[in-house]
């Protein structure tokens, strides 16, 4: 019902609250960021309608619903959800900021993962240039599950030659 995130990068605190009705079909974003280099903050706080019948999701509860095995997924393993995020316009730099604030939206995620025989898990292909103005559209992220469903790594090549490497541990 409601997903909070808090991390530091760069002694810049970013937080991320997204709380869901069904009832009423609404989903409630109060998130708080700042861009890599220049630490410019960029803050959403909105409400976005919740369509009947459609599983929105954030990319947090989405990670959690693949590995539950519950996110939808077609006849040909391709999963899909829709995902809440911060509505950013097509061109925007990773230091860009909007001086009129910013609004939730809702976008489609799509993956379909293949067995990964060196780890027993699963990798997929994944489009994040919807998720972040780093990424580039000819350079889809690798998504690394393991053998239990759990998130275990991300890589992409990013803009300006830079990389992205998550790479996941511990237990819950």
């Amino acid at each position: 019902m409601e997903t909070r995130a808090v991390h530091h990068f760069r002694n810049r605190q970013n937080t991320s609250t997204t709380s869901y009705d069904h009832t009423r079909q609404r989903a409630e974003i109060h998130w708080v960021t700042h861009t890599l280099l220049l630490g410019r903050r960029r803050q959403v706080d909105d409400v976005l309608a919740l369509p009947a019948g459609r599983h929105v999701d954030d990319l947090i509860s989405a990670e959690l619903n693949f590995a539950d095995n519950t996110l939808e997924h077609d006849a040909n393993g391709t999963y899909h959800t829709w995902v809440v995020r911060r509505a950013r316009v097509e061109n925007e730099g990773p230091d860009d900021v909007s001086a009129n604030g910013y609004r939730a939206e809702l976008v489609p995620l799509r993956f379909r993962p293949s067995p990964d025989p060196a780890t027993g898990g699963l990798t997929a292909l994944v489009d994040i240039t919807r998720f972040s103005s780093w990424a580039r559209p000819d350079q889809p992220a690798r998504v690394a599950f393991a053998p239990d469903r759990q998130l275990a790594s991300v890589q992409s090549l990013l803009l300006y030659g830079t990389t992205l490497n998550v790479r996941v541990t511990g237990t819950a």
